[in-house]
């Protein structure tokens, strides 16, 4: 992990939160050894500002748990956390947004899921990003970890984040009438190519405006964003996500 030095501000901030016991799901599986490897390696930096050991510590102690620029952070990650961390795309729900301060342009991103601990568990975290341009690459400002309880790997599924490929192939086998099925409104098999139907020109015109952004997000044609849309509820990450599972569907 040292190589990922390049990715950091110099004066990043990096933070990271452990709950293993309240987050949900927390089987009773959380008892490996490599449950023990992960709480000894998070319990020396674990930031929970709801906690009564970290809210009552001198506020030196609780300084010495931010790690600060990109040399101490990459120290860490390298030499103290959890070697080895299997991900898979399927299993995470990818967020982000743009930020503006003053004349600054940050990006805030959002990656929430599972990763692999070994073969028979998963467990659950989340991370949160925010990211600056700089002498044309795009770095790592601020790093908020969250670590949490673990699922058995044949258990996975069902605890699948909420619009990520694997919840989303899990809804479309549901099959059933309704608007927030895939298989209610279809995607046109060839997500590059022209459809008929749900004519963006029915559609008010905030819907439109939301359409269009998607259309331009994917590169896709209007209808297309349209029906991903539709059968995504009108939420416009789970349309992003579904339109871009048909693209990998399509390269496969």
């Amino acid at each position: 992990r040292r190589k990922l030095i390049a990715l950091y501000h110099v004066d990043a901030i990096f933070t990271l939160t452990f709950t293993p016991h309240e987050d949900t799901p927390t089987p009773f599986e959380n008892r490996s050894s490599a449950h023990n490897a992960i709480a000894t390696a998070c319990k020396k930096l674990n930031r929970n500002l709801v906690d009564d050991g970290f809210t009552s510590a001198p506020r030196y102690r609780q300084l010495q748990k931010v790690k600060h620029g990109n040399l101490d952070i990459i120290k860490y990650l390298s030499e103290e956390f959890v070697q080895r961390t299997k991900h898979q795309i399927s299993y995470m729900s990818i967020d982000c947004h743009p930020i503006k301060v003053l004349t600054q342009n940050f990006m805030h991103v959002s990656v929430n899921g599972f990763y692999a601990e070994n073969q028979e568990s998963a467990r659950k975290f989340n991370r949160t990003m925010l990211l600056m341009q700089d002498n044309n690459a795009i770095i790592i400002t601020n790093d908020q970890l969250h670590i949490g309880g673990v699922v058995p790997q044949t258990k996975l599924l069902k605890h699948a984040p909420a619009s990520s490929i694997a919840d989303l192939n899990k809804q479309s086998k549901k099959g059933g009438t309704q608007n927030s099925d895939v298989t209610a409104v279809p995607i046109a098999t060839n997500v590059s190519g022209g459809s008929t139907g749900a004519n963006p020109q029915n559609l008010d015109s905030a819907r439109q405006e939301l359409a269009m952004k998607v259309s331009q997000r994917c590169g896709c044609p209007l209808d297309i964003s349209v029906k991903a849309l539709i059968a995504s509820n009108w939420d416009p990450q789970s349309a992003v996500t579904r339109i871009e599972t048909m693209k990998q569907q399509q390269q496969n």
